[in-house]
């Protein structure tokens, strides 16, 4: 070949090379793009569907309709969430709200916007919430005698002698299990509502001979739960079940 050919040939193919490369920067750039634009996709998609199935504490609905506070909540938080609980406090419409803490047990009560209740659902650590609510004394002991109930009911001293309980206090439809040295179910103060269960004092359950209670202790104690004059839940059953011989 001639040297104009030559020369013809080798400008054709740096052209050429030129070209090739040009196409291969933009085919990268596009692939580069697409795939950009393929993980933002996923990544969205990612935060939708785990915006979809986000953990969301359902509003628990105790006691009558009618007692219910429009707007108001009480919200518990886990044993083991004092940090989020602590974060919690920061929020700006947190600081009207009212909290507690006793050793791990952490709340908070107040008025909340649908908006705001929607977020408290949402944040870490929530354990339970349900609409603050009036309770009613149905329930009234008067001339109390057991310290221990009349304590039960109230905060302040000096102590009123007087037990008030709710419409759900009573503990009617509940049955206790005592576990201890027995029951003398014949005592007038239980009405009834002490029942030989079972006899556990030999290392294995016996259903079939009630041994009562030779001790008294365990008598004492299902009368803290449920007797007539001296217990906290007054129409509750308990079942005997003797552990400790006496």
């Amino acid at each position: 070949l001639s040297p104009v050919c030559l020369g013809s040939l080798r400008r054709a193919a740096s052209i050429n090379a030129e070209y090739m490369g040009e196409i291969k920067a933009e085919s990268w750039t596009r692939r580069t793009q697409s795939d950009t634009q393929r993980h933002m996709k996923s990544a969205i998609f990612f935060l939708l569907a785990a915006s979809a199935f986000a953990r969301i504490v359902p509003v628990s609905l105790y006691g009558k309709a009618e007692d219910r506070i429009e707007g108001e909540y009480v919200v518990q938080f886990e044993e083991d969430a004092r940090v989020q609980f602590a974060q919690f406090k920061s929020q700006k419409f947190a600081s009207s709200l009212s909290y507690h803490e006793f050793g791990d047990f952490m709340a908070v009560g107040g008025k909340m916007s649908e908006q705001e209740l929607g977020f408290v659902q949402q944040f870490p650590g929530v354990k339970a919430i349900e609409p603050n609510q009036i309770y009613r004394a149905i329930g009234n002991q008067t001339n109390v005698q057991a310290w221990g109930i009349d304590r039960s009911d109230q905060r302040n001293l000096p102590l009123n002698r007087l037990y008030q309980w709710n419409q759900n206090g009573d503990g009617s439809g509940v049955d206790v299990f005592v576990l201890d040295t027995g029951i003398n179910t014949n005592h007038a103060n239980f009405n009834g509502r002490a029942l030989f269960a079972a006899d556990c004092t030999s290392g294995f359950c016996n259903t079939g001979t009630n041994t009562g209670d030779p001790n008294g202790h365990g008598t004492h104690c299902a009368g803290s739960v449920a007797s007539t004059t001296y217990g906290i839940a007054k129409k509750c059953s308990c079942l005997e079940r003797p552990c400790f011989g006496c």
